[in-house]
């Protein structure tokens, strides 16, 4: 009979009515968003005396763990290139608790401080400018000599953010790219040389790479070692600014060491370089995103020779291109419907039309097949993909495909999967969302990464909590391991294989169990699909080449392939498991209420970090979360005053102890929002 409906500035609030002792009617709903409020109380759908009211939430005190820097100085940026003498600006947004913007005023100035230092000495002949500006305070500062410095920002003594700052005249750097810089080997992939060894560094800006190279007799060039410019490598300057450290986060034991006179201009080239290709100071997902539209969008327009005559792309897609496809046979019917279709014409808006039924394309029948095509391309039982391990939730090509299957069924696959990228340029009413889920190591190979044994611990958890772990924390003398691995080439029958030259003829021992790890992890993630993995990238590529892709992460992408989904709580509800003996504990039934009531108030992004924070992926499985392997398993610590924790190889989500209602939810939503970047756990 009783109901109440709440709207914060139009949208519906989601609410929940319980009853306190028969006689106390106790309405919850999230309160986080500051803005006006409109509560209304119904009783048989009418309203009751004095309702609606009206309601003001403001924002809470400023919260240094929520207030972020942003722009150029954000924490994840890119090393900052100036010249002597010049400003560089970013800005401070205050946020409370739960991430309202905050309006700012002259003494919040005085709670921040801006810290310049060469090494561990502060650096004191800096300007620095603060100045409040409304929702933020803009900060400034100018250096007057060269160098390479750290400039840090503190509110209220919280560390926001800290990034290198290199300090260089233009006419030192700007034609770095045309000649060699000539410096002396230090250290290489880490190992210390016994002798400094002379080499020339060529940093190529039409390639994207950075060489390293030494001459053989002073004529013979040979290459030492090739990076991609990308924001993986990262270069470091010593506080004296005659040595520069290299190192690939993707590549294990990348360090170079270099030293000379030449590694300031060095450095500042090659960032310069890196800013141009990331769209300046581009920090936040959107940001990144819009900055991969322009980019993706330039890079068709100065490609093919076709645009030049037909025009650009957004002229192009004004046109369209008809597919009809049959919905009971859609991976052939697709095939063949774009198998001959022309580059340009896959830059044209695709028109959908299903074989016998009538309905006219206004965008929902483009979405549906894109449906689902890709959850049909992505079901384990129809071969073309399969998870690394049984049970596994992340995909990979079928290494051992049915013979009906060609390798240019994967090479279209990429093609289709690259467009739905491609589409997300024009807007969300274009966008295509891919149904089911690619493994980590596919994602960073669309990326172009490096493949690393730690892939292991999301593409096959129960073979890398084990087998990889345990030996390489363990003696591995007497276990009878050899360099090979035992694979199902087709239902039933198994066959072992060689990870390498005469692999059933090299035992594992403790000298060489690091080179055994990083081989079956490269059979297992790479060689044995690498046929089908190249086929797909090159499909792929062909749409959305991966030098515009180099500014996301494995998670960004997977959110622009999939997007955000609906996640069903009810759902969750039907398919989870508890762990210990939680149910003869009457305060966990109180806090699991709790639990379900907080979650049921998350917003779209909230319930995806929150998946991604308890599973590893934003991405459920095609059955939902009954599907997902293992189940979803809720335990109980029983201590006050902590965060839940996650362990994602078991999707095990462990319970705090909470005072109240409010209490979880707070909690929740700092791990879930906190945790997908820092409290993860893997077990």
């Amino acid at each position: 009979l009783v109901s109440c409906k709440i709207t914060r500035e139009g949208e519906n609030v989601p609410t929940t009515l319980t009853w306190q002792d028969q006689e106390e009617l106790q309405v919850i709903f999230p309160a986080k968003q500051s803005g006006e409020y409109r509560i209304s109380l119904l009783y048989n759908g009418r309203e009751v005396r004095h309702s609606p009211w009206i309601r003001y939430v403001c924002p809470g005190p400023p919260d240094p763990d929520h207030s972020a820097v942003v722009g150029s100085w954000a924490s994840g940026s890119s090393s900052l290139v100036l010249q002597p003498e010049c400003y560089t600006s970013s800005a401070l947004q205050l946020k409370d608790s739960y991430e309202n913007v905050i309006s700012t005023s002259r003494s919040d100035c005085d709670d921040v401080r801006i810290q310049v230092s060469k090494g561990n000495v502060h650096v004191s002949d800096v300007v620095r400018k603060l100045e409040s500006q409304a929702s933020e305070i803009k900060m400034s500062v100018k250096m007057s000599s060269s160098g390479a410095f750290t400039l840090s920002v503190l509110y209220k003594g919280h560390k926001l953010s800290s990034i290198q700052v290199i300090v260089c005249k233009p006419e030192e750097y700007s034609n770095i790219t045309n000649k060699s810089t000539q410096l002396d080997l230090i250290e290489l992939i880490g190992q210390p040389l016994s002798k400094a060894k002379a080499v020339h560094v060529y940093l190529n800006n039409t390639k994207q790479h950075i060489t390293i190279k030494e001459y053989i007799m002073k004529v013979i060039p040979w290459t030492l070692m090739t990076h991609r410019v990308s924001p993986r490598l990262s270069l470091t300057l010593n506080p004296k600014c005659d040595e520069l450290v290299m190192v690939n986060e993707s590549i294990p034991n990348s360090r170079i060491v270099l030293r000379g006179s030449g590694v300031l201009a060095l450095c500042a080239g090659y960032y310069t370089n890196l800013a141009k290709r990331m769209g300046g100071s581009c920090s936040s997902l959107e940001e990144k995103k819009d900055h991969f539209a322009k980019c993706l969008r330039d890079y068709h327009n100065n490609s093919y020779l076709q645009l030049q005559i037909l025009g650009s792309v957004d002229h192009i897609r004004n046109q369209k291109v008809y597919l009809k496809v049959k919905r009971h046979d859609i991976l052939d019917s697709t095939l063949k419907a774009v198998k001959y279709l022309s580059r340009p014409e896959w830059l044209k808006l695709f028109v959908i039309q299903f074989e016998g039924e009538d309905g006219v394309d206004q965008g929902g029948l483009r979405r549906e097949w894109m449906e689902l095509f890709s959850r049909y391309v992505l079901d384990p039982r129809n071969m073309l993909f399969a998870p690394v391990e049984t049970e596994a939730n992340g995909l990979q090509p079928n290494p051992y495909p049915p013979k009906s299957v060609k390798t240019e069924h994967y090479r279209m696959i990429g093609k289709l999967f690259g467009k739905c990228l491609f589409e997300s340029c024009f807007g969300k009413t274009y966008r295509l969302n891919i149904q089911g889920q690619l493994s980590k190591s596919m994602l960073t190979q669309i990326l172009g990464g490096d493949v690393l044994f730690t892939h292991l611990s999301s593409d096959a958890p129960k073979l890398y909590a084990s087998k990889i772990k345990y030996i390489l924390e363990n003696q591995v003398e007497g276990l009878d391991l050899y360099f090979t691995q035992e694979e199902e080439t087709s239902p039933g029958v198994f066959k072992t294989v060689d990870i390498c030259s005469k692999g059933s003829h090299k035992a594992v021992t403790e000298e060489n169990k690091q080179e055994y790890v990083f081989r079956l992890a490269r059979f297992l993630l790479v060689d044995r699909v690498n046929k089908q993995v190249n086929a797909f990238l090159e499909g792929f590529h062909s749409l959305v080449p991966v030098d515009v892709l180099e500014m996301f992460d494995e998670s960004e992408l997977e959110l622009m392939l999939h997007g955000i989904r609906e996640y069903n709580v009810e759902d969750l509800k039907r398919n989870y498991v508890t762990v210990g003996l939680v149910s003869l504990n009457p305060r966990f039934a109180r806090v699991l209420d709790w639990f379900w009531t907080a979650l049921s108030h998350f917003s779209k992004e909230d319930m995806a970090k929150f998946v991604q924070f308890v599973t590893g992926s934003s991405v459920l499985p095609p059955g939902g979360w009954r599907d997902l392997s293992p189940k979803f398993q809720i335990g109980f610590s029983g201590e006050t005053g902590r965060l839940p924790l996650s362990f994602t190889c078991s999707n095990y989500l462990l319970l705090p102890n909470t005072a109240n209602y409010q209490e979880m939810e707070k909690v929740l939503l700092l791990a879930v929002r906190e945790g997908v970047d820092r409290f993860i756990m893997g077990s």
